[in-house]
């Protein structure tokens, strides 16, 4: 979990490119797409996370959502990291590409949360982010100790 300021969002994997699940050659260890990726909307190239792990990674997300939301109604967007911006080398990506890369290694899900409105909020702000981070990071807990596969 990759904790920052600010955006209220919750991001998934991948933020090289927009994700695809229906060709598994098509990934970040491909040398034939390292010219293409990170470009949005278009067809060159997709980066591979199987239907499975993607299920999985939404409903942390979202169990990370309903945790934040309960403390004080902040409505913080699930979304695909690369649809805040293109990224390569981000620490969620790397988490979770070591099972891809080295096959002994396990499963990472890795996430990134944009707190907040502001970068330096003020501190009777701050203890509020923190209390729905918080409980957003322990609703994660309780449903991660279930996630599969």
């Amino acid at each position: 979990m990759d904790i920052h300021s600010y955006g209220e969002k919750i991001l998934t994997n991948w933020g090289d490119d927009e994700n695809q699940s229906n060709q598994q050659n098509m990934n970040f260890m491909n040398p034939a797409f390292d010219t293409v990726r990170g470009l949005k909307g278009d067809n060159a190239y997709k980066e591979y996370i199987s239907n499975e792990d993607r299920t999985v990674t939404l409903a942390l997300a979202n169990a990370m959502h309903q945790g934040i939301k309960a403390v004080r109604g902040r409505n913080y967007q699930v979304q695909q990291a690369f649809d805040l911006y293109p990224t390569s080398g981000t620490s969620d990506d790397y988490a979770y590409s070591r099972h891809m890369t080295d096959p002994s290694k396990g499963k990472i899900y890795g996430f990134t949360i944009e707190w907040g409105r502001e970068f330096q909020p003020p501190w009777t702000e701050m203890q509020q982010i923190v209390s729905e981070v918080s409980a957003g990071i322990v609703q994660f807990s309780e449903s991660a100790s279930g996630a599969t596969p």
